[in-house]
């Protein structure tokens, strides 16, 4: 119903520029890339918030049927010593707050929120790259559907011959004007032609069904484009092989992603040698208990603590083996994205002279069939 409300929406008559502002609206792709990323910031906000020092309020109310009275005696004889007495009413009380920060934590909650603040970076370097994909897709599957919308009608006007065509050629062979041989060699010319045909067909049908999936409607949707309301295109300018590389290596997304990878590694490790250090927790707080038999009602505490994981800390060299594979982990793959990227830009630099000189030839073709 979703999708099919969408179609109403759009309507028909697509341009390019619009089949692109759909596409980054509505694919569904990219929806979930951008929750990815919002995901990956509300949990980076969330590790900063717990830098903040803990801070507890605690209340209590404490009854009993009679006084909670008790005696002593001598440890020697065992003989009472004292009469029963009593030192709470039997109904109190108490209210405190306290504030509390532990260094170690505060020093591992800075660098959760530096890792998740490099996972969010991540996820819109993801979300780059999947926009860049669709509007890349955008435009091949358009041209393809605007290609098949204008040869359409001489598709199946040609097709109609072809048929026509066949027919023609079993009228010939039933009365057997001309050689069989031949009759059968245009037939067999007429049905390879009409199999290519279908199968061109079908391809560039396909595209429909493909830029539909692309802009987040219904597979099947009757889409009919419109060549105005192009996307303003520019030539790049004139530039060598390696200014492109470094261009490349600069805005990848991929790139930049496994940069942020690598860096998250590094922190990583420094994380874990954190975890090692002693534990100092200090604590203040203010306390009240309705205890009538107190001389002080109202007090304030303060304490520290130091404590120290002797366990954890025999594992130090193997945190720090782990450590270091992750960061030559990471070095690699973002030295392989690199390669990767240079290759591309490589491959696509011959790529376009190659299109570039072959868009020529087929200009000057064209214009000695036209002579």
């Amino acid at each position: 119903a979703k999708l099919e409300s969408r179609q109403q929406v759009l309507g028909n008559g697509i341009s390019l520029a619009q089949a692109m502002t759909w596409a980054m609206d509505n694919n569904l792709n990219l929806r979930a890339e951008s929750l990815e990323r919002a995901v990956a910031t509300q949990n980076r906000k969330i590790a900063s918030v717990s830098m903040l020092p803990n801070l507890t309020a605690q209340a209590g109310y404490s009854w009993r049927s009679n006084l909670s009275g008790s005696s002593s005696a001598n440890v020697i004889t065992g003989a009472q010593s004292l009469v029963p007495s009593t030192s709470s009413d039997p109904e109190s009380s108490t209210r405190s707050l306290e504030a509390s920060w532990n260094v170690l934590d505060f020093s591992l909650a800075w660098l959760r929120a530096r890792s998740e603040g490099d996972r969010a970076n991540m996820a819109q370097e993801s979300r780059r790259r999947m926009t860049h994909q669709v509007a890349l897709d955008v435009v091949y599957v358009w041209d393809r559907a605007m290609a098949f919308q204008r040869i359409e009608p001489a598709l199946l006007q040609i097709r109609q011959d072809v048929l026509s065509a066949l027919q023609q050629s079993d009228r010939v062979a039933a009365s057997r004007l001309r050689d069989p041989i031949d009759v059968l060699e245009y037939r067999s010319a007429l049905l390879l032609i009409l199999k290519r045909m279908d199968s061109l067909v079908l391809q560039m049908d396909q595209s429909r069904d493909e830029l539909a999936r692309l802009l987040g409607l219904p597979a099947g949707t009757s889409l009919r484009l419109n060549e105005k309301g192009g996307l303003a295109l520019t030539a790049l300018p004139t530039a060598d092989l390696k200014t492109w590389q470094y261009v490349a290596l600069l805005n990848r997304p991929e790139v930049r992603e496994s940069l942020y990878a690598k860096r998250n590694a590094e922190r990583g490790g420094f994380k874990r040698l954190v975890e090692q250090f002693p534990s100092l927790l200090f604590r203040y707080g203010t306390n009240y208990d309705s205890n009538s038999f107190l001389v002080n009602n109202t007090w304030e505490s303060a304490s520290a603590s130091l404590s120290l994981s002797l366990v954890r800390l025999a594992t130090l060299p193997l945190q720090q083996r782990l450590s270091a594979i992750e960061r030559d982990q990471a070095e690699v793959r973002a030295d392989l994205q690199a390669t990767a990227v240079l290759s591309q830009v490589g491959i696509a630099h011959k790529a376009a002279a190659y299109t570039q000189n072959q868009n020529c030839l087929s200009g000057e073709l064209s214009k000695t069939a036209d002579e």
